[in-house]
Order: structure tokens, then sequence, then C-alpha cells
């Protein structure tokens, strides 16, 4: 719902989207509890033609959606697909971009000869981690489709969703259109590492002066050897994993600066500790969940 309900505040309102309710919701009164249609009010923006296309593509319609359109639905147990079929590793992007577009694992050239890390003159010069310009026409590059599809192609056969399957009859594959609607998605993951690497860079190389850029691209060529710190937490994350584990979260924060947030929490608003499965900041989080997050923090690796 979009442009809906005037400027009144929603206050313990209870709402049901549902296609079959008996109308939308009101445009410019008091939105009270009870069921509506899925609604957007107003001509002209982005979302209108978002949400124009995706009503027509669901009742079928074979017009062509205008530049630039893209579908939007309300995602229904039963009736959608979301099927993840990959991740986009974004520090890989990072790692290319000081290595010349060469991947340091394999040798072969991923990216675009962007020089080593130990000629960057200026942070500027990390200019390859800007993104490139969207396609014209909008939407998505066409040079991705052949990747996409076969992604889905692959899914469909080694991930079978079965209980789906024979919901169906003819029993059908959710990933060849067997939901009413299939979103493809590839998910990028790091996006907390390829933020805070570049700040790091820029911090120590080029405002600080700790490291030389060169002794960046020395670290790097030589995969932090010589970290015994490093080295020392690698071998535990892998032997946790060895052992069973499924999921270890890092706060990298000593329990003086959390108890010191306790009692002055004004000057430690921006800390952000991760809780479980999830970032918060540190200082809006109930006593009892500050006392859990301090009681399982430090620990050292002699």
């Amino acid at each position: 719902m979009s442009h809906v309900g005037g400027s009144a505040d929603l206050v313990n309102v209870d709402l049901v989207l549902d296609d079959a309710a008996a109308g939308p919701l009101p445009d410019a009164t008091q939105i009270v509890s009870g069921s509506y249609r899925a609604t957007h009010v107003g001509s002209g923006d982005t979302l209108t033609r978002w949400w124009k296309n995706s009503r027509a593509r669901a009742r079928g319609s074979k017009t062509p959606a205008p530049a630039g359109a893209r579908g939007v639905g309300v995602g229904a147990f039963g009736k959608g697909a979301y099927i993840l079929t990959g991740y986009f590793n974004l520090p890989k992007v990072l790692e290319l971009a000081l290595g010349d577009g060469v991947d340091p694992r394999t040798g072969v050239r991923l990216g675009p000869a962007t020089g080593e890390a130990s000629s960057l003159a200026s942070f500027e010069a990390l200019s390859p981690l800007r993104a490139p310009a969207r396609p014209s026409g909008g939407g998505k590059d066409p040079r991705q489709q052949p990747h996409w599809s076969a992604l889905r192609r692959r899914h469909a056969g080694t991930v079978p969703v079965g209980a789906h399957r024979r919901l169906h009859r003819p029993p059908m594959r959710l990933q060849r259109r067997g939901a009413r609607h299939n979103d493809t998605i590839i998910q990028a993951v790091g996006i907390g590492t390829i933020t805070d690497s570049p700040a790091t860079i820029r911090r120590h190389v080029f405002e600080d002066q700790c490291l030389s850029p060169s002794e960046v691209s020395e670290v790097l060529a030589g995969d932090f050897v010589g970290e015994e710190g490093l080295a020392r937490l690698a071998a535990l994350v892998r032997t946790y994993s060895r052992q069973g584990g499924h999921h270890v979260q890092f706060n990298v924060v000593n329990a003086e600066t959390l108890r010191a947030a306790q009692a002055n929490p004004n000057a430690y608003r921006s800390l952000i500790v991760r809780v479980a499965g999830y970032s918060d900041y540190f200082c809006d989080l109930p006593p009892a969940l500050q006392e859990e997050i301090i009681a399982r923090t430090e620990h050292q690796l002699e």
C-alpha cells in the first residue's frame, strides 16, 4: 500500500490485504481495522508504473511492459515461489579491483585491468568499485538473462520443492511456472565487508598512513601470512565448523566498552553489536539482552 490514509497515524489497527476484499484502502481518511485490497493512490510516479505492470501480468496480459517498469506484488505462501538460485560475492569485486582484475586464487582475469594495489595514488583510484551505469532501457541487463536461465534450470533439477510439485495437477516444478508468481533471486553477500574494507583502506593507507599501498599489496599477495592473530582466529572457525558448528558471529568490541555504553548510552548511540542473526544498536537493546551479549562477548586467543 502507498499514499493512502491521508496524514492520520495508524495506532492499534489490524489490516488484512486480500485480493478478494470488498474495497481498497481509503485515500485521505482514517484507516480502520479490516480487510482491504492492496492499494496505491497516485499517478505518474515509478511505483504506479510498477503496480500497473504487476496487475497486468497477474491477469495474463501480453502487452509489453513500459520502459523501466518492474513488477510489484504481495507475497503469499502457497501462491509464490521465491527461489534463491545463487550468491554474488561483493568483496570479490574489491579483491579484483586491488589485483588488476585477476583472481588471486586461479590467476584468471575476471575484471578490467585496474592496476595493482601498490600503484594506488589516492583513495579515489578505487573507482572500479563504483557501479556502472544501468542499461538505458531500465530493468535487468539483457546480458544477465542466460545466466539467470541457467541458474533456474540447475536449481529446478538439483533442489526440487517436492511438496509444492505434488500439489499441482499435473505435477509441476515450482521453478517451471508451478506457482502464480515466480521470483528468481541472486542474493548479494558481504555488504558489510565491501563497505568496511574500502573505509579501512582510506583510513589506514591515505589518512593515517599506517600502511603504504605496497604493503597492502604484499599482505594481500601473502594472504595475511605472519598475522598470527588472524591465523588463530581462522583455525578456531575451521575447527568449529569441522565439529558440526553451523552458525558463528563476532562482535569486535570488548566488555569494557559495552559496560561504558550501559553507563553513558548517549555517548555510544552509534555502537552496533551482533545479536543473533541480526545487528542492532546496543543502547536500544533491553538490559537483559545487553547482559547476555556482554557475558558471551569477550574471549581471547593466546
